[in-house]
């Protein structure tokens, strides 16, 4: 990290040393006076008491912020920019996002290990979070909060990261309720091939609590058409993966795969009554109805598929709203949540399992109150609400009122975690995928492949998270 300091600013130890300091002339609200912006408001920035020689410290500060998706040429007229602009010249420091082209995972791990990492805050996919932290490349952000009197409990965050970055005493990763939400698996579904079959909208079915595995399972049945050659020309449903169809259905179904027991422990669930019906059901629907199917060429040409109106539904993430939504989808179509297993008592069926956290290298460990900080800012001095954030993503994507609406709320409220792919059993040998491949092609049934692999998986979860405990 690239550092330009004034005469007589104070290093790094003078500045962990304001964590002792209470509300008194020393220690000042940020934002208030000083180095700070000029009071406006009252916002969340102001909650943070810290002294003046820290806001000092950020003067002359280049920081870099590293994820695989950050833009060349951002937009210069988001408000999110020109907030960023504004505390740049207000506290007199420079953030910089950069992108990493390529394997983003793998080009990562190399240069973490050789203490030369790409950026001062970086995102880390959840399901490298256990090789990077037993690594010892990520800083612990406990010293950081107690200095600036940050909780990160409090609503600011989101929770599920703070839960699941809490480990073995320390924190290591955050992310913010407001950004960093994930609504993972949506039901996409084509409007004018449920109106040309006369069938319900889904919206009303869910309404009146009628949005089932047996009505989806109706609903793609009637509309899957298939040619005099016995050729499918429009499917019922599609799933960008077998995989994906597999965590929907059993979350769906208020099972799981993995979840954290009472010591803070990953454990293995796939012999849960709930976990095993879901996985029956899905047997059912690929190889005995023949309802489902994933397009030949991936996920991306699954979307295409969905996009060119060959599919009546569709289960994808939010990622298949660039395509649909913006790049022209003729057809109207609406995006709804998926519907309730037998077995669901919860009444939620929405869930994440692709959080990326954020977290600061190791070599910043000293550091680290003053890039967390800057961090906040963007999140605290941010005044729009989150509808106004959330419209600045998916105005454009989302045009049909009901499911914007719908995805609105779905956004503000954090979903379930489903903790496989933090197992790091995912993709191993045999691994959690194995599962639903097999299943999906009809080449064992869920209780065979289940009894067959539960043993290696089992023992495969505690091996990789040994000596670590989760303590959020």
């Amino acid at each position: 990290m690239k550092k330009q300091l004034a005469t007589g600013l104070l290093t790094a130890a003078l500045v962990l040393g304001t964590a002792a300091c209470g509300p008194n002339e020393s220690s000042v609200p940020s934002g208030t006076s000083g180095a700070g912006p000029g009071s406006d408001a009252q916002t969340l920035v102001e909650q943070l008491q810290v002294s003046q020689e820290f806001l000092e410290s950020l003067r002359g500060m280049e920081v870099t912020r590293v994820y695989p998706w950050a833009l060349e040429d951002p937009d210069v007229e988001s408000e999110s920019y020109k907030l960023r602009k504004q505390l740049e010249e207000e506290y007199g420091f420079t953030l910089t996002d950069k992108g990493i082209s390529g394997n983003y995972n793998e080009s990562m791990v190399p240069s973490l290990l050789a203490g030369k990492p790409y950026g001062d805050i970086m995102l880390c996919p959840e399901d490298y979070f256990n090789e990077w932290f037993q690594a010892g490349v990520m800083a612990d952000l406990t010293p950081a909060a107690q200095t600036l009197g940050i909780d990160f409990t409090d609503e600011l965050y989101e929770q599920n990261i703070r839960k699941y970055t809490a480990v073995n005493g320390g924190q290591y990763g955050y992310g913010y309720a407001q950004t960093d939400y994930s609504v993972y698996c949506s039901l996409y579904y084509n409007k004018r091939i449920l109106e040309e079959n006369q069938l319900e909208d889904p919206f009303a079915l869910r309404e009146k609590g009628e949005w089932t595995f047996d009505k989806l399972a109706e609903y793609a049945r009637i509309c899957k058409k298939t040619n005099a050659d016995g050729t499918v020309e429009q499917w019922g449903l599609g799933s960008w993966t077998d995989n994906e169809l597999m965590i929907a259905m059993i979350n769906a179904n208020d099972g799981s795969i993995v979840s954290l027991d009472e010591n803070g422990q990953l454990q293995l669930n796939l012999k849960d009554a709930k976990t095993q019906e879901a996985l029956e059901y899905m047997y059912r629907w690929c190889n005995v109805d023949k309802l489902v199917n994933v397009s030949e060429g991936g996920w991306e040409k699954t979307m295409a598929d969905f996009v060119s109106g060959k599919y009546a539904f569709m289960l994808g993430t939010g990622h298949t709203l660039n395509l649909a939504g913006a790049n022209g989808m003729t057809d109207e179509f609406g995006v709804l949540t998926f519907p309730e297993g037998p077995s669901n008592t919860s009444g939620e069926t929405d869930y994440s399992m692709h959080y990326y956290y954020w977290f600061i290298p190791q070599k910043y460990q000293d550091q680290a109150a003053q890039l967390l900080y800057i961090h906040d800012l963007l999140e605290r001095r941010d005044t729009r609400s989150f509808e106004e954030r959330f419209e600045e993503t998916y105005l454009l994507k989302i045009p049909d009122e009901t499911s914007y609406n719908d995805f609105l709320e779905r956004s503000r409220k954090a979903p379930k975690y489903e903790l496989f792919s933090y197992s790091g059993i995912v993709w191993t040998d045999p691994g959690i995928y194995a599962i639903s491949t097999s299943i999906f092609t009809g080449q064992s049934t869920p209780g065979s492949i289940v009894d067959r692999l539960y043993g290696s998986l089992e023992s495969a979860l505690k091996d990789h998270w040994e000596g670590i405990t989760f303590n959020g």
